[in-house]
């Protein structure tokens, strides 16, 4: 078995018992990402599986998004006096979704399964929707970009932006502490070259 065809049923069983908006938005964005790396290295059968994922992620997602509670309009609170509420709906920008991907992928989300499934088997899924997000030549992205924007969307991802460091080194071992004390700024430096 291709190593392609393993890491596509790991990623539909992942997607199958995913049931969190940012599961599945996390799983999409995964897709996307090795979606354009296999275009670039001309890997025609790894793009399309790569895509069937993507599709179905945002499917999905908008199923989920559909019936779930929304967040309250307005600008979220983000006063420092006031804690977090993780218990609150996410607004689309906080899980990283635009308003018209939103719309796109609640579409996909209503058509019927047989529809969708007939869709996907004669790879015409981009025309259940408005316009394809993906149109035209993609510029290649190199591999470290990739890594290091999933890296950044695992500080938001996971929590981290919302606690404070001293909570992180309370927990850190002697020699974790150090490295870190010593990495932080260094990053911190190069990040804000970031523009």
């Amino acid at each position: 078995m291709s190593t392609e065809l393993v890491h596509y049923d790991a990623a539909m069983r992942e997607l199958a018992i995913a049931h969190k908006l940012d599961e599945v938005k996390d799983i999409r964005d995964k897709a996307l990402a090795m979606e354009i790396y296999a275009r670039q290295a001309n890997n025609l059968e790894a793009e399309d599986r790569c895509k069937e994922i993507r599709i179905r992620a945002e499917r999905k997602w908008g199923q989920l998004y559909s019936a779930s509670e929304k967040a309250p309009a307005g600008r979220p609170r983000n006063s420092s006096n006031e804690t977090r509420d993780f218990d609150r709906p996410k607004t689309l920008d906080e899980m990283g979704v635009s308003y018209d991907q939103s719309s796109k992928w609640q579409k996909l989300g209503e058509v019927p399964d047989d529809e969708f499934e007939a869709a996907v088997a004669e790879r015409r899924v981009e025309q259940l929707t408005a316009k394809p997000e993906m149109a035209g030549p993609v510029e290649p992205v190199n591999a470290n970009v990739l890594w290091l924007w999933g890296r950044l969307r695992e500080f938001r991802d996971r929590g981290l932006l919302a606690m404070t460091p001293d909570e992180l080194e309370a927990t850190a071992t002697a020699h974790m502490a150090t490295e870190i004390n010593e990495l932080a700024p260094v990053v911190g430096d190069w990040l804000l070259q970031w523009r």
